[in-house]
């Protein structure tokens, strides 16, 4: 195998860890935003909850 051909597996290899690695860290970037997402939807929910009345009672109209 000559220098060059060398050279040339050495960047594919460079490469493709770089590719795996980027992938990684945007598969957890994606988790973590989904996570948040959810407890931020969860903290408006419990906001609204406190903030509106107690839904009404129908119960007498039976």
């Amino acid at each position: 195998m000559s220098k060059f051909s060398k050279k040339i597996v050495f960047f594919g290899i460079f490469t493709f860890y770089n590719n795996l690695r980027n992938f990684r860290s945007f598969r957890n970037s994606i988790c973590s935003d989904l996570v948040n997402l959810c407890l931020t939807l969860g903290n408006i929910d419990s906001s609204i909850l406190q903030i509106l009345p107690t839904p009404p009672n129908f119960k007498f109209f039976v």
